[in-house]
């Protein structure tokens, strides 16, 4: 398959694409508050005092492409407030101007965030592209209808309760690492 040029990313309000929108002057952002687990050599599974929560803005001119980022630490996960960095994400959106919350269509990009893969990454092995890190948003090659989007949330639902039962600190690093019938829906 063909590594897409754009993608379309869909606003969805209270959601991981809540922040999304264009600016005045025509340029595109993508508003993001996320977490990156970095493993400890002696991990005990205390995650919240090894992940660490970031506030970014991500800033696209008129054709997509990534023109700045604004990346701040807000803390571990155990001492910061989810609220307070919404706020403080909106905060920033706000200070570059006019906008309004909307669709966007954006170039693939990658950065580096202590020593991971950030951005919107396209993956060959499974034809898609995925916000990273975090892997909360997955992008398929195939027109995505509200219908599979549903199925999609509901399949992240699963498998977010699916490593808490297990134990799993973080998502899974494949989609074969996931249970077997789950291909079903994929």
């Amino acid at each position: 398959m063909k590594v897409p040029d754009k993608i379309l990313i869909e606003r969805i309000e209270g959601y991981h694409t809540h922040h999304i929108g264009k600016y005045e002057n025509g340029n595109q952002f993508l508003g993001w508050v996320y977490r990156l687990f970095v493993k400890p050599k002696k991990y005990n599974g205390d995650w919240p005092n090894h992940t660490k929560e970031y506030i970014v803005l991500f800033i696209f001119d008129v054709e997509g492409n990534l023109l700045e980022n604004k990346i701040e630490y807000s803390g571990t996960s155990s001492k910061v407030n989810y609220s307070k960095q919404t706020e403080r994400l909106e905060s920033i959106i706000d200070q570059r101007g006019n906008y309004i919350y909307t669709d966007i269509f954006v170039k693939l990009f990658t950065l580096e965030l202590e020593n991971q893969e950030c951005g919107l990454v396209y993956y060959p092995e499974t034809e898609s592209v995925i916000m990273m890190p975090g892997n909360n948003m997955c992008f398929c090659p195939l027109p995505i209808s509200r219908h599979r989007r549903k199925v999609e949330i509901l399949i992240s639902l699963f498998v977010f309760i699916w490593c808490k039962v297990s134990n799993r600190t973080m998502w899974p690093d494949s989609i074969v690492s996931l249970p077997p019938f789950l291909d079903l829906f994929i």
